[in-house]
C-alpha cells in the first residue's frame, strides 16, 4: 500500500492492519528486520497468530481505542519477535479509509528491550512525515474559522496544489465556506459543539475550481482542561468516485430490474444447492405461482418426471464447477398440474461464493404445438395433392399436364393419374367446348388471383361431367406465367350434397319445431324466428314474437344489465358462453333461464341464434341443496362445515392484520345424554331445537352460532375479539342457559 511504500526505508516500524478482521495488510522493512519475519510470512495474519501480543489485554484496549477514537498516541506497548525475544516501544496509531476498505497505520517508536529505560523525548520529524504521507486528508482548524494546518492529501481534495496554496487562498474564510451545503454544514458543526466529535460523515465540498465533491468526514473537537474548544482535528477522504460508482450502481439496478420486471420472459436464478434465489413474475405467472411462493423452494421440483433425469445431468454438470452455457427445452409442472414446454438458455455466475445459474426461460408450448401442427401439415400437404378426394393439377400454359392426383384422373375417366399422364393428353383435350379453353386461358392471364370456373369435361369414354374448377396462373418474379395450378370437383357430386343438404335442412326445422328447449333467432334487437316451446315458456304465442322487441321479455330491474350485454355482443366482444338472466313471462311472471347464443350469418346479413332452457326449479333445488350442506337440520343454525370455513377465514384475516384479536367459544351441554335417555330423543331434539335459538335470539347479531355436532355448539364473535370480551361473551351464554326449558 502508498503508506506502507512511503515508510519502506524508515527506520521507523510500521505496520498496516485490516480495520475489519485485524489480519496484517503490509509492514516495512525496519518491522521485518525487528520481529525476524519476512513481509510475505506475516501478510494475511492477525498478530496473535503471531504471538506478536505478550499481553492480549493491551491489543483489546488498543481496537477499542482505534474504534472509538480512531487513533492511538504515545501508547506504551511491549511485543514479542520470532526469536522469542519482548521489545517495548511508543505506538502510534490511527484509521484511515483507502478504496472504500478500513485501516490501521501503526508507527512503533523508540524501540527497545522489554524493562529498558524509556528515552525522553520523541522524534517529532516521525509525526510530521506520517502527517505529510497519509493518504486521506487531514487538518486543524480554529473554533472561529480558518485553518490551522492542512497536509498535501488535504489540499489535493480541495483541488489546491499545495498546503501552502490553500492555508494562503483560505485563511480568511470560514472551514464552513468549503462546504457546498449550508444545512448540512450547520448539521456538522452541531454534532461536533453536542458530542465533541463526529464519525463517517457525508458531505459535499467546493473545490478550488468550484466543482464540487463528495466527502467522508471524521472530526473532534481539542478543549482545554475547563472544557472550552481550543481547535478542531480531522480527516477527509474524496470520496466523489465511490458516490458515482454508487449511482451508476443504483442506476444499473434499476435498469436491470425494469427489464428483468417487464421482460415477457421468465427470469431465474438458481443458487448453487438447487434452490430458486431470485424468479421474475413473468417466469412464476408461466407456472402459476406468484415469485414469492417459488423463492427459496427446489426447482428440481418443479420439472415434469419424465424431464427429471436429464435435468439433474444438467444440475450435476453445473454443481461439479461447469460455467458452460446450457440451452434446451424442458416439461415443468404448473401449479395447477397442467404441463408447460420451456425453452432454457442458462448461464452460469459466482453467487454467495458458489457458482449457480441464472438465465431466461419461454414458454413454447403453444410454438411446439404449432411447429408439430405444421410439420403434420407438411407430412399431410405431401401426401394430399395424390390422395385427396378433390382433382388437384398442375398444367403448363399450355396445356401440359405435369402432375395430378388420381381424384383429378377419375374425373376425367381414368383408373388412376399414372394413366392420365400416360395418355399424352392436354388439358385442352378435355374441354367439350373449345372456346370455354380460350376463355378460362383469358381469365388466368388477366387475373392475379384464383380463378373459378364451370365447363363441361369430356370424360375418356366419351360422357360429359359438368365440373367446377378454382385454378391460378404462378407466375415468376417478373410476372411471367411458368404454369397452372388448381383443384376440380364434379359438379354433379355438389349438387346431389345441396339436395342432401335441403333435407338435412328441413329434419333440422322439424327438430326445432319439435324440441321442448326454446329456440329463437334475432336480427339487431328483433325476434325473426322463435319455436313452439319457446312461445309457450313466455306464455305468448309464436305469432306475437315474431317482430317483437327483445326487451318485452326483460323485466325492468334486469334491463340495464341485459341492454349491456346487448352492446357488448353488437361489437363483436365475446359474450362468455352460456350465462343465465332473469326473464319475464306475459303474465309478469319472472323466470330463470340459461342462454346459449352465437352470432350466424345468413344472406349477408348477422343473425342471433341461441336456446334458452328454464332452469328456475333447478336452481330452487340447487340453492335448496346448498343450504342443507352448510345448515344444520335439526336447529336450522350453521354446520361445522360452515363454521369451519369462516374459522379460517377469521384466522387468515388475523395473520393478516397481525394484532387482530379473535376467539371460539366452545359449547358442550353437560347431561344431556341424560336428557335423550330418560325422555327420549324428540325430547332431546327439542331441546337443542330451543337452546339453539335462545343463542341465535340473544346472540346472532354479535358472533356466529353454530351446531358443531351432537349437543356442542361453537360461537365465533363478529370483528375482533379481544379477551375480555370473550369473557364477557361467555358469561352472557351461561346466563342464557341458566333458565328452565319446557321440552314436549
Amino acid at each position: 500500500m502508498n503508506l506502507a511504500n512511503a515508510f519502506r526505508f524508515s527506520s521507523s516500524l510500521v505496520a498496516i492492519l485490516d480495520a475489519g478482521d485485524g489480519r496484517i495488510v503490509d509492514i516495512n522493512l525496519a518491522l521485518e528486520n525487528e520481529l525476524g519475519y519476512r513481509r510475505e510470512d506475516v501478510i494475511g495474519k492477525r498478530s496473535i497468530e503471531i504471538g506478536f501480543w505478550p499481553n492480549l489485554g493491551i491489543r483489546a484496549t488498543i481496537w477499542a481505542r482505534l474504534r472509538s477514537e480512531h487513533r492511538v498516541c504515545g501508547e506504551a506497548v511491549t511485543f514479542r519477535t520470532r526469536s522469542g525475544a519482548e521489545r517495548a516501544a511508543l505506538l502510534f496509531c490511527e484509521m484511515f479509509e483507502q478504496d472504500g476498505a478500513r485501516y490501521a497505520f501503526a508507527v512503533f517508536q523508540q524501540v527497545r528491550p522489554a524493562g529498558a529505560a524509556e528515552p525522553t523525548s520523541l522524534d517529532p520529524g516521525s509525526y510530521h512525515a506520517l502527517f505529510l504521507a497519509a493518504a486521506e486528508g487531514l487538518y486543524r482548524s480554529l473554533p472561529d474559522g480558518g485553518w490551522i494546518d492542512v497536509n498535501p492529501a488535504m489540499a489535493r481534495i480541495f483541488g489546491y496544489e499545495s498546503a501552502a496554496q490553500m492555508l494562503a487562498e483560505t485563511s480568511t474564510l470560514p472551514a464552513s465556506h468549503l462546504y457546498a451545503d449550508a444545512e448540512r454544514t450547520a448539521e456538522l458543526y452541531a454534532m461536533l459543539v453536542e458530542h465533541g466529535q463526529f464519525e463517517n460523515q457525508r458531505a459535499r465540498i467546493r473545490r478550488r475550481d468550484g466543482s464540487l465533491a463528495w466527502i467522508v468526514e471524521n472530526a473532534r473537537q481539542v478543549s482545554d482542561a475547563n472544557g472550552r474548544a481550543l481547535f478542531y482535528e480531522g480527516s477527509i477522504t474524496d470520496i466523489s468516485e465511490q458516490i458515482r460508482a454508487e449511482d451508476r450502481l443504483r442506476q444499473s439496478e434499476s435498469m436491470y430490474r425494469t427489464l428483468v420486471d417487464s421482460s415477457h420472459d421468465g427470469v431465474f436464478l438458481i443458487r448453487h444447492d438447487g434452490t430458486i434465489g431470485f424468479m421474475n413474475e413473468a417466469m412464476a405467472q408461466t407456472l402459476g405461482y406468484r415469485a414469492e411462493e417459488l423463492i427459496g423452494t427446489n426447482y428440481l421440483e418443479l420439472i415434469a418426471p419424465e424431464a427429471l433425469a436429464e435435468q439433474r445431468v444438467r444440475r450435476n454438470e453445473r454443481a461439479s464447477g461447469s460455467y458452460a452455457v446450457q440451452t434446451y427445452d424442458t416439461v415443468m409442472i404448473r401449479k395447477d398440474g397442467t404441463r408447460r414446454l420451456l425453452h432454457v438458455h442458462a448461464g452460469a455466475v459466482d453467487y454467495e461464493g458458489e457458482v449457480a445459474s441464472t438465465g431466461t426461460a419461454r414458454d413454447v408450448t403453444e410454438e411446439h404445438r404449432q411447429r408439430q401442427a405444421l410439420e403434420w401439415a407438411e407430412r399431410t400437404y405431401r401426401e394430399l395433392f395424390q390422395n385427396a378426394v378433390s382433382g388437384m393439377f398442375r398444367t403448363h400454359f399450355d396445356g401440359h399436364i405435369v402432375a395430378a392426383n388420381d381424384a383429378f384422373a377419375r374425373i376425367l375417366g381414368y383408373a388412376n393419374a399414372a394413366e392420365l399422364l400416360k395418355s399424352g393428353r392436354g388439358i385442352g383435350d378435355f374441354y367439350a367446348n373449345p372456346d370455354s379453353r380460350k376463355y378460362v386461358l383469358a381469365q388466368l392471364a388477366a387475373s392475379r388471383e384464383p380463378v373459378t370456373f364451370e365447363f363441361d369435361a369430356l370424360r375418356k369414354d366419351g360422357s360429359v361431367v359438368p365440373t367446377e374448377v378454382r385454378a391460378q396462373a404462378i407466375r415468376d418474379s417478373e410476372g411471367r406465367i411458368l404454369w397452372t395450378e388448381g383443384s376440380a370437383q364434379d359438379i354433379g357430386a355438389r349438387r346431389r350434397a345441396e339436395i342432401a343438404l335441403k333435407e338435412s335442412e328441413a329434419r333440422y326445422r322439424t327438430l326445432v319445431e319439435h324440441s321442448q328447449v326454446g329456440v329463437y333467432m334475432m336480427l339487431e334487437d328483433r325476434y325473426t324466428y322463435v319455436n313452439a316451446a319457446f312461445a309457450a315458456l313466455f306464455g305468448y304465442r309464436e305469432d306475437e314474437l315474431i317482430g317483437a322487441d327483445f326487451r318485452l321479455l326483460v323485466p325492468p330491474e334486469s334491463l340495464e344489465h341485459q341492454e349491456d350485454r346487448y352492446r357488448r355482443r353488437r361489437k363483436g366482444e365475446p359474450s362468455g358462453g352460456d350465462y343465465c338472466i332473469v326473464l319475464m313471462r306475459k303474465d309478469g311472471a319472472r323466470i330463470q333461464v340459461v342462454v346459449s347464443a352465437g352470432h350466424v350469418e345468413m344472406n349477408g346479413k348477422r343473425y342471433t341464434s341461441g336456446t334458452i332452457r328454464d332452469v328456475t326449479a333447478q336452481l330452487r333445488v340447487q340453492r335448496e341443496l346448498e343450504r342443507n350442506a352448510l345448515h344444520d337440520q335439526l336447529t336450522g343454525l350453521p354446520n361445522r362445515v360452515f363454521f369451519e370455513r369462516q374459522l379460517e377465514q377469521a384466522i387468515a384475516h388475523a395473520q393478516a392484520g397481525g394484532d387482530y384479536h379473535y376467539a371460539v367459544l366452545f359449547l358442550d351441554l353437560d347431561g344431556f345424554k341424560l336428557v335423550n335417555d330418560s325422555l327420549g330423543h324428540a325430547c332431546g331434539d327439542d331441546l337443542l331445537t330451543q337452546i339453539a335459538e335462545t343463542l341465535r335470539a340473544n346472540l346472532g347479531g354479535h358472533c356466529l352460532v353454530a351446531r358443531y355436532g351432537g349437543d356442542e355448539f361453537t360461537l365465533l364473535p363478529h370483528g375482533a375479539c379481544p379477551r375480555g370480551r370473550a369473557e364477557r361473551l361467555a358469561q352472557r351464554v351461561l346466563a342464557l342457559l341458566a333458565g328452565s326449558f319446557e321440552v314436549r
